[in-house]
């Protein structure tokens, strides 16, 4: 059987493609606002775990469109969505969001960024990967900026967009997004023990303006198990919530 991650509808099958399943991906999948949406794009689909995860959320006749410009994660998701049940939802297409031309107007976007910075290159840990994992990982592919400017040439008027980024990062985020005139909605910052440092954040952004809710999440309690809140934000896709 293929390397992957069980879920309660579906399995994702992650042998394949540079990034496997992790906590930032079923964080955001969890999280992102899923009602209204009807024309979903994930960019940089990878093992096409947001894709899967959206389909689950979403309305039964929301339509999901996968891209990704490493034709490994191309395959992967096209596997995995073939072997979901909602096969006829999602439509994956190899290339990059600035090639992009939608049949129809994008009203979702969702997007588990490359967030690393070329400073992280020419580390020990950065040479010991492979090119495609240090691809899929690094924003040479895909800079915020890019992610904001091209995300507004694809979306509706009233489209929502949803990434996650290292909370470090969080001003120049939030910079890039309204130079492109996406205004920061919603916010989760996520820590993984109490007292600890944040080192991912989650950020909805929307073409209008927005109430600015910030929320925090803590993965795991003091005894290094899963919060309630944790748990009742994931409880839909792990097996043991």
């Amino acid at each position: 059987m293929a390397r992957g991650f069980q879920c309660k509808q579906f399995f994702i099958a992650h042998d394949l493609c540079a990034m496997k399943v992790n906590t930032d991906s079923l964080i955001l999948g969890s999280w992102a606002t899923s009602k209204g949406a009807q024309q979903i794009l994930d960019v940089g689909c990878g093992s096409g775990i947001l894709s899967l995860m959206m389909c689950q959320r979403s309305a039964d006749d929301a339509q999901v469109l996968a891209i990704d410009i490493a034709q490994d994660a191309i395959v992967q998701t096209r596997i995995n969505a073939d072997n979901s049940p909602w096969s006829d939802r999602i439509q994956v297409r190899h290339c990059g969001l600035a090639a992009l031309t939608p049949s129809q107007p994008i009203d979702t976007i969702i997007c588990n960024p490359p967030y690393f910075s070329d400073t992280n290159v020419g580390n020990a840990a950065h040479l010991a990967q492979s090119a495609s994992r240090q691809a899929a990982r690094h924003q040479g592919c895909l800079s915020s900026q890019d992610l904001f400017m091209h995300a507004t040439n694809v979306t509706s008027s009233t489209a929502r967009l949803a990434c996650l980024y290292p909370t470090s990062q969080r001003d120049i985020i939030i910079a890039h997004a309204t130079q492109h005139d996406w205004q920061l909605d919603r916010e989760l910052t996520v820590f993984n023990k109490q007292g600890g440092r944040s080192h991912v954040s989650a950020f909805e952004f929307s073409k209008q303006h927005g109430r600015r809710r910030k929320e925090t999440l803590i993965i795991r309690d003091e005894k290094n198990s899963y919060t309630d809140h944790y748990k009742a934000l994931c409880k839909d896709f792990y097996l043991a919530f």
